[in-house]
């Protein structure tokens, strides 16, 4: 009850400085719908990778973690560990490179709004980071011990929302695109920040191993206990992954017709696609 009573004090904060920053960002003078329909139309393509590449890892970590833990093969949890680290954080790496380098495609492709790329590049590090985050959370759930995780999400959103008021704010009186992207930027850092506590927690509280015990995993090669692994991974992430699509393609969708419906009343390109962003702005 502990754990729950943490973690739901956790999400609740979260929620509240997620409406503060979103609310304050909006009201400013020239972002308004607009820049919110940049900012969210960018974010969408960075969860969609996000699920991809680390939705499914804490509850997976934090499962066979608890199993070794429970009977006392602290060798055994760590090296799971290790394995998880190495696979999803590589995945992290991968898709960081693939979203920042396609990100004026994506924007054309599937928005056919090209200024969107610049939210999706400034957002681009993050996943790696955020593959990294939710193994050491996986981990730490596997000890039992929630307070890493719950700590994390607050320390991000707090940082995320002074930090994207910061950055808006600097940026008044330039383009939409490019404050959505300074406002994206603060999630970035504040990834990354949240990434070095969670750096200096594992080093406290990690598990101690003696090298001489031996694991029953040991019998495994990396191969076989990362199958394992996905076999369960993948399922969860497929599942959150269908979630993150449904608003996608939504956007996606008015995006394009709103362009194609209000053509002749916007002859600038540019004019065009900045309403549509402000339209867009409603689906999300």
């Amino acid at each position: 009850m502990k754990n729950v009573l943490i973690l739901m004090f956790a999400q609740i904060m979260v929620k509240v400085l997620g409406l503060i920053y979103k609310f304050v960002i909006t009201n400013f003078e020239g972002f308004g719908d607009t820049g919110l329909g940049y900012y969210s139309a960018g974010y969408q393509i960075y969860a969609l990778l996000l699920a991809i590449s680390s939705i499914g890892i804490p509850s997976v970590i934090s499962k066979f973690v608890s199993e070794r833990v429970a009977v006392g093969d602290y060798k055994g949890a760590q090296r799971i560990f290790r394995i998880c680290m190495t696979f999803f954080v590589g995945l992290g790496v991968i898709l960081s490179f693939a979203l920042f380098f396609g990100a004026e495609y994506i924007a054309t492709a599937i928005f056919n709004v090209p200024d969107t790329k610049y939210v999706m590049q400034v957002l681009a590090p993050a996943i790696a980071f955020v593959a990294v985050s939710a193994t050491f959370r996986g981990y730490f759930a596997g000890l039992n011990d929630m307070k890493p995780t719950s700590y994390s999400q607050i320390i991000e959103q707090f940082l995320n929302c002074v930090l994207s008021i910061t950055f808006v704010y600097a940026l008044l009186g330039k383009e939409p695109y490019i404050m959505a992207a300074g406002g994206n930027l603060s999630t970035t850092l504040a990834i990354l920040l949240t990434f070095v506590y969670l750096i200096i927690y594992y080093k406290r509280k990690k598990l101690k191993v003696d090298p001489t015990q031996k694991s029953e995993e040991e019998n495994m090669t990396s191969m076989q206990l990362l199958k394992k692994i996905l076999v369960i991974s993948i399922p969860v992430t497929i599942s959150s992954i269908i979630s993150v699509v449904n608003p996608l393609i939504d956007s996606s969708t008015v995006s394009r017709c709103i362009q194609t419906a209000f053509a002749s009343m916007y002859p600038i390109k540019e004019e065009l696609e900045a309403f549509a962003m402000s339209r867009t702005r409603y689906f999300v």
